[in-house]
């Protein structure tokens, strides 16, 4: 449904979110039932164990050996304080810029009256847009590419039939990473190209380590993907010719844009876990209450379903991998100093990143953040000094005329 909710046309946009809403109505009583077993079957793994609930465990299970939740409740009102109020401007900034005065929650999908950023070519000219941009990057990357592209380890074509969805994995017995995505016309297209790209050259640069140490956990794994997406700036008009100022633009607004609800996730799934015995009414009305505080623009106007604090639904992180997306957030905020740094000097700063990549997982979390010379997001402060730069530079572009 993506292309719909970036439609021009706002009665599609809106019409395109009721069908969503529909479908999840329909299957209320059985997601809801669902969910209510996977926490109260998690809370009985976790007491049967010791743990007081879920939470620890689900921590635990992720291997998060440097920090804890009470980190985590720290980095988050950070969000709340640096970022929240950055992203109600932008959001008032899109409302102008696509001409509506009382913006509702399915026009926030749609960056331009002009249209979104779109990629430039058919999927093999993409493709081969690519191996020029990691050939000229830097004898590693291009070396890397190549090897993908001349095994056949790209899967990107939307077929009938075929699961949805992107992802990076690695076949051991042939020390190759695998690329897996379905191309639909947007600028995920070339994010795959970019973010699921940052995973394979990850694993790639580190495929000689031990087994246990080719990939990091979770969080320490999205720094390499959500970086490169950054560090192909300087090459990323090869994809979008005249949208690149655009996508530039809509690419820093919305890793941006996406703090507020990642930490809503997770704050909502703690709320869940420590408190099992919440109806599925009382978990909505939770919903709402966390989505209203990092969210407070979110309007679903007649959208009565999705309003009375069902949104999470459409979040399958929440419901088979509890406690993971806030490891998106983090590797975000790690993702904004590579850019930060690649302003200033992008030869080093991709010289760092390669170093971070042959790390692989050979160090927890905030050790590779110290190996990697990257500020630690937990520490106070930290996230506010990191948004000022990013929030100057898109204050300074007039994206009225974009």
């Amino acid at each position: 449904m993506r292309p719909f909710s970036q439609d021009l046309k706002r009665e599609t946009r809106h019409r395109a979110q009721l069908v969503v809403s529909d479908w999840f109505e329909t299957n209320e009583a059985e997601i809801d039932r669902i969910y209510d077993e996977m926490v109260k079957v998690r809370t009985k793994i976790a007491k049967t164990l010791g743990y007081e609930n879920f939470v620890q465990l689900g921590y635990d299970r992720f291997g998060r050996t440097d920090y804890n939740h009470i980190d985590v409740k720290g980095y988050r009102d950070q969000i709340f304080e640096s970022v929240v109020p950055v992203v109600n401007e932008l959001t008032k900034r899109k409302a102008i810029r696509i001409g509506i005065e009382d913006a509702k929650s399915y026009d926030l999908a749609l960056s331009f009256l002009t249209g979104n950023p779109t990629p430039k070519g058919t999927r093999e000219h993409l493709v081969n847009q690519a191996k020029d941009m990691y050939e000229d990057m830097s004898p590693e990357t291009g070396e890397f590419w190549n090897f993908m592209m001349d095994r056949d380890l790209l899967d990107l074509d939307a077929k009938e039939g075929k699961m949805g969805g992107g992802y990076c994995t690695y076949l051991p017995e042939y020390k190759a990473p695998y690329i897996f995505a379905n191309f639909n016309g947007t600028s995920g297209d070339v994010d795959v190209l970019t973010h699921e790209a940052g995973h394979a050259f990850q694993v790639y640069s580190s495929r000689d380590n031990i087994p246990a140490y080719r990939w990091p956990t979770m969080e320490s794994a999205e720094i390499h993907s959500m970086s490169m997406e950054f560090l192909a700036w300087p090459w990323i008009d090869k994809f979008f010719k005249e949208d690149t100022p655009k996508y530039k633009f809509s690419h820093l607004a919305d890793s941006l844009t996406f703090l507020p609800y990642g930490v809503a996730v997770d704050e909502f799934q703690h709320g869940i876990y420590e408190r099992p015995e919440m109806t599925p009414e009382e978990r909505k009305t939770w919903w709402r209450e966390v989505e209203k505080k990092y969210l407070p623009f979110k309007d679903y106007d007649d959208d009565t379903f999705t309003k009375k604090g069902t949104f999470w639904y459409r979040q399958g992180h929440i419901f088979g991998a509890p406690f993971y997306y806030i490891d998106y957030t983090l590797a975000q905020v790690c993702a904004f100093q590579y850019w930060i740094k690649s302003q200033e000097d992008h030869s080093k700063a991709l010289k760092e990143y390669k170093e971070l990549c042959k790390l692989g997982g050979s160090k927890s979390f905030v050790a590779l953040l110290e190996s990697a010379k990257l500020q630690n997001p937990f520490k106070s402060g930290t996230v506010k000094e990191i948004i000022e730069p990013i929030s100057a530079y898109l204050a300074s572009i007039d994206d009225t005329k974009l």
